[in-house]
């Protein structure tokens, strides 16, 4: 089966050097794009995240969401877009009948993090923010990491999802 990523890996194969994306100034290359979408994949596998597990995309329409959309492809997570016209009552629903075990969110959409995320305690908040540092991808695993971490410990106080216990010894990585 075809994935989306596979479209990135034949783009950097044949045009390596050809923009990729523009977006608010910053121009990348297919081969800096797809290497923001490895680094991702990598960094949510490393984060504890494992293949298969779902992750929704609450973003207006950028460079970030598309590398985010492939980032989450290439991983082999199933991605849960979510409507931006949403109420946050709404969005709650959303990530709970799908099962979400983290939310990206972009600029646009933090204010309503709070409202949202609360309710929904199996659940990462993880910015792809334009106002991240220097290095974004690094910034989103650090983030990623203390925010499974939390949910992990909110999931074993209240055993709500056993999806967060990852057997002794499993080592989560990236994909062959």
């Amino acid at each position: 089966m075809t994935q989306i990523a596979q479209f990135a890996r034949r783009a950097v194969q044949t045009a390596p050097n050809k923009i990729a994306t523009v977006c608010e100034g910053r121009e990348r290359t297919y081969r800096e794009f797809y290497d923001r979408v490895e680094r991702l994949a990598g960094g949510l596998h490393a984060a504890g995240f494992m293949p298969g597990e779902r992750i929704a995309i609450l973003s207006l329409n950028s460079d970030r969401y598309l590398e985010s959309l492939f980032g989450l492809s290439h991983g082999g997570f199933v991605i849960v877009p979510i409507n931006t016209r949403l109420a946050p009552p709404e969005i709650v629903f959303w990530l709970a009948d799908s099962g979400c075990a983290a939310l990206f969110v972009d600029d646009a959409y933090l204010p309503v993090l709070p409202s949202v995320l609360p309710r929904r305690r199996t659940c990462a908040g993880l910015s792809i923010s334009a106002r991240a540092p220097r290095r974004p991808i690094r910034w989103i695993t650090k983030r990623c990491l203390r925010a499974r971490r939390r949910c992990s410990r909110r999931s074993a106080r209240t055993a709500t999802s056993p999806r967060f216990s990852i057997p002794a010894g499993q080592r989560a990585g990236p994909r062959a």
